[in-house]
């Protein structure tokens, strides 16, 4: 089975490679059961977002400990540090490529371009073009790359992308199957595998019943309640009012079954707090000589 993965698939994985489903999708390819295409324009692309978005986030993080939080910052105890913009680039960017240097992961070449047939989808507004942008050009030799590829092998391709515009490119053609999100690719893995198809309807059935429902109040009951950077408030407690859970996928790993499960909850939670709208702090007393407590 080959899986194609879009570029917004890595960003909405934070670029995070060693858990969650990312990990299944590795033990997939580890295993040989299934491999990952993906092309050049692709992968530079990703290591520009990761550029961006992760240099972004260093930079707020050295801003926030020297203004914010210089004391834990020299405090022997924690000991916070400022981080390398570069150096925390180019470390995600080496598990990126430690990634794509995997047995049973291959480059799609982006050659030959049909670019009568560009032009044409261009004009004609045909996916993945949408109202004529000329930014859509990135995805459309994408695109091309990936049924070039599938010509010459003859294989069906798995296609993982929450652009819809990327996705309808490969509508309606047997040869392909889309998926918005990758635990769509991961759950109908799971089902082709006729092994695991018993377990995950023995599982869906148990979920339909409510049989895990129990379990995660359980779970859940001593969660703790915060609510940030407000004032003066007391949570007098708490109830799980609804619980509504989906089985995403099943993978096997080290002799095991592990079933991943979306949960759903809606929580009430009963708090007095005090509304700093319409109390009055006075600077000078040090205290309030108004407060407003709200339920």
């Amino acid at each position: 089975m080959i899986v194609f993965l879009d570029t917004n698939v890595y960003i909405g994985a934070k670029y995070i490679f060693d858990c969650g489903k990312f990990v299944s999708l590795k033990n997939l390819i580890a295993s040989s059961k299934v491999s990952l295409l993906y092309t050049s324009a692709t992968l530079n692309e990703v290591k520009q977002h990761i550029a961006k978005d992760i240099g972004a986030a260093v930079v707020q993080h050295n801003r926030m400990l020297r203004k914010d939080m210089p004391a834990l910052s020299s405090d022997s105890l924690y000991g916070l540090k400022s981080l390398d913009e570069n150096q925390a680039v180019n470390a995600i960017k080496a598990k990126l490529d430690q990634f794509h240097s995997m047995d049973g992961v291959e480059q799609a070449s982006l050659n030959p371009l049909d670019a009568e047939k560009l032009i044409y989808d261009y004009f004609h507004q045909i996916p993945p073009f949408e109202n004529k942008k000329p930014n859509e050009f990135k995805d459309a030799i994408i695109i091309n790359a990936i049924k070039q590829f599938q010509l010459t092998t003859q294989k069906q391709i798995c296609i993982v992308s929450n652009d819809a515009g990327f996705r309808k490119a490969f509508e309606d053609d047997e040869n392909y199957i889309v998926f918005e999100f990758l635990s769509g690719f991961l759950n109908y893995y799971s089902n082709s595998e006729a092994e695991l198809v018993c377990i995950s309807e023995f599982l869906s059935d148990r979920i339909a019943d409510g049989d895990f429902d129990h379990d995660i109040k359980a779970y859940l009951m001593d969660l703790d309640i915060d609510r940030g950077h407000y004032g003066e408030w007391e949570c007098e407690g708490h109830k799980i009012d609804e619980i509504c859970c989906e089985l995403l996928y099943i993978e096997k790993a080290d002799g095991k079954y592990i079933a991943n499960i979306s949960v759903d909850i809606k929580i009430s939670i009963d708090i007095t707090y005090r509304d700093e709208d319409t109390s009055y702090y006075d600077k000078e007393d040090g205290a309030y000589l108004i407060e407003h407590f709200v339920h």
